[in-house]
């Protein structure tokens, strides 16, 4: 209704007659969605439906005039179809302005890619995002110190379809009719840089920052990386009304996906079977329905003491959950650099680690902090472009909402947000996590067990060489060459024993994970079983109970 019926806007789809059965159920819901805008807009949106096939004059208008060109499928896409190149573009055009989604990917978000592509062409008024531009380089450049050319943050990209994008630099001042600002690894400014940016939010200047202990993109900037060169956080952080130990990075063993086993408990996995009391802020229109996002080697985030400020968590890890220190994860390389170490043991904490919140202030700050940068990296919007099945993670749309909130344009919270809900395995996830706790146990018991042994073994040893210095009838020299003897000895059998005690703990751990490994397999055998054998029971009944009440009417009449 707010659009001008002076200036419709007219939505053109260039549309391959027969598209593979995998992008079929995206025609259908994109052709569905025309027509219901077609009928809804009346006079304010036409829709214009152009069947397009390879080498034809409509497919020439598309990459001569919209640069639209057919998606090359893979044969493991086409399922039957003889096509192997599908259009599926369109072209929003009001007046002279014009807008164009040269492919639409699986993954997207129909109703909500078609209503921000109608506004983009509308000309309504867009609001100002400023980027900060950062060492993690959101708009990206030529690396100096990797000799090596960036590219674009995705996230700018995709801010620029719905705001007025502003690159702001850290050694001026930042423009003042920004509408929200977005700040990547601010812990990795300069002094003079960090202190302009806690001026501009005590100003009250709405903000999302993301402060990474441990950025996968770029390990140098971490903050225990800088060491003595690193800025004090500590004026920023009491802006904020926050703590964040810069060198502790969150782990959760909690994977909802059997394919992604082999990833580390670094990579966190936020959604409700994460056994959180509320993993995603259900009261807070940024986080309330989402149902999976996935950050990567975050770190957490508290409120300060005494700050008097309005701390509301946004994203929680779950209650098998830890954090490690930045110096036992991750060491200096030999080439320079550093590297991630895995298979660190993780034992459990007591608290549960809030990953991200909103910070309200008296004084006017008003800031949505994540404690991790990595959650915005292009893989994640490759993901949802390409809509792979089984991930269907709202990294994307939990940074859009949370832009959104803060500069004050709600009109797509709710919509953004419109997608299947896909229901876990609750029982299979339950009985996972009894069989890794089971296993938690048998390898703490077996790495307890290898340490006492150990202690035995060199209680032995001190046992011997105090006998021999207890004896009165050795001179010094003698007794001196007997007990070098002795823990020679000594020592030869405790590298024995020692070698043969972590043998026999790393048997135990892996008799214990094979086995929970086979319990996995044999509770998911028997789901899909049942999930095979018994959807036609009730088929089968019924026709038993039909044959039964038909055959009195085949007995002959007496």
């Amino acid at each position: 209704t707010s659009l001008d019926p002076k200036r419709p806007v007219l939505i053109q789809a260039y549309v391959s007659p027969e598209v593979p059965r995998a992008w079929l159920p995206v025609k259908q819901n994109l052709l569905a969605f025309l027509r219901e805008f077609d009928a809804a807009g009346r006079e304010r949106v036409e829709t214009r439906v152009v069947e397009t096939v390879k080498y034809s004059p409509e497919a020439r208008e598309a990459r001569e005039r919209y640069n639209i060109t057919p998606l090359r499928v893979s044969s493991s896409e086409e399922s039957g179809s003889r096509s192997n190149e599908i259009f599926l573009g369109l072209v929003f055009s009001s007046g002279t302005e014009e807008f164009v989604i040269p492919q639409f990917d699986r993954g997207l978000p129909v109703e909500y890619e078609l209503m921000r592509s109608i506004r983009v062409v509308a000309r309504a008024a867009r609001r100002r995002v400023g980027v900060l531009d950062t060492p993690a380089r959101p708009f990206g450049g030529f690396d100096f110190q990797s000799k090596r050319q960036s590219n674009e943050w995705p996230v700018v990209a995709e801010l620029r379809k719905q705001y007025e994008v502003v690159q702001v630099g850290p050694d001026a001042d930042y423009p003042h009719d920004l509408d929200a600002l977005v700040a990547i690894q601010p812990s990795a400014l300069s002094a003079p840089q960090l202190d302009r940016l806690t001026a501009w939010l005590a100003q009250g200047k709405p903000a999302l920052l993301l402060l990474d202990p441990l950025p996968a993109f770029n390990l140098s900037l971490s903050p225990a990386a800088a060491q003595e060169n690193s800025p004090n956080l500590a004026p920023l952080l009491k802006t904020l009304g926050i703590e964040w130990r810069s060198d502790r990075i969150v782990w959760d063993n909690y994977n909802p996906h059997p394919q992604l086993r082999s990833l580390p408990p670094e990579i966190v996995f936020v959604a409700k079977g994460n056994q959180a009391p509320m993993p995603f802020q259900e009261k807070d229109p940024v986080t309330s329905g989402l149902q999976e996002v996935v950050l990567l080697y975050p770190g957490a985030i508290a409120p300060r003491s005494g700050a008097g400020v309005e701390f509301t968590p946004l994203l929680t890890a779950g209650k098998d959950s830890g954090a490690l220190r930045w110096s036992e994860l991750v060491q200096p390389s030999i080439f320079g650099g550093f590297s991630i170490l895995r298979g660190i043991p993780h034992t459990p904490g007591k608290e549960i680690a809030t990953l991200a919140a909103r910070v309200r202030a008296p004084s006017g700050v008003n800031a949505i902090i994540v404690a991790d940068a990595d959650w915005l990296g292009e893989e994640f919007f490759e993901i949802r472009r390409r809509g792979i099945e089984g991930l269907n993670f709202d990294n994307v749309t939990l940074a859009l909402n949370a832009i959104d909130s803060l500069a004050g344009d709600t009109s797509f919270l709710a919509l953004r947000k419109r997608r299947p809900r896909y229901r876990t395995l609750e029982k299979l996830e339950e009985k996972t996590r009894a069989y890794e706790e089971k296993r938690r146990a048998e390898s703490e018991q077996a790495a307890a067990q290898a340490e006492l042994r150990l202690k035995e073994a060199q209680a032995r040893l001190d046992a011997a060489v105090r006998a021999l210095e207890a004896r009165a009838d050795l001179d010094e020299q003698t007794r001196q060459i007997m007990i070098s003897n002795v823990q020679s000895a000594e020592n030869r059998r405790l590298q024995v024993a020692r070698a043969n005690i972590n043998d026999e703990r790393d048997r135990a751990l892996e008799n214990a994970r094979i086995q929970m490994e086979s319990s996995i397999r044999g509770v998911q055998s028997a789901i899909k079983l049942l999930a095979v054998a018994l959807p036609p029971i009730p088929a089968f009944v019924l026709a038993i109970v039909m044959a039964l009440r038909r055959v009195p009417d085949r007995r002959p009449n007496q």
